[in-house]
């Protein structure tokens, strides 16, 4: 078995990851292999943004009628 790595990203490195660009799945966006986290206080909407974008993204309608879903995609979503 080979030996498995752990990768430390921190500030700047970050950011300089993939400075290719990678096929949009919501127009300026979000894009292919991106990771989001939404974070903000309790009761702020985080739950209700999360599911109207995973339904925008399963559906293909545009992301809060404003950004372009290039394809529908499957989610995984859990809380």
């Amino acid at each position: 078995m080979g030996r498995e790595q752990i990768r430390i990203y921190t500030g700047d490195n970050l950011l300089k990851l993939f400075d290719d660009k990678s096929r949009p799945i919501i127009q300026d966006f979000l894009f292919e292999n991106d990771y989001i986290m939404i974070v903000a206080p309790a009761k702020m909407g985080k739950s209700i943004l999360a599911q109207q974008l995973a339904c925008s993204l399963t559906n293909g309608a545009p992301f809060l009628d404003t950004f372009e879903i290039s394809k529908p995609v499957t989610v995984w979503y859990f809380a």
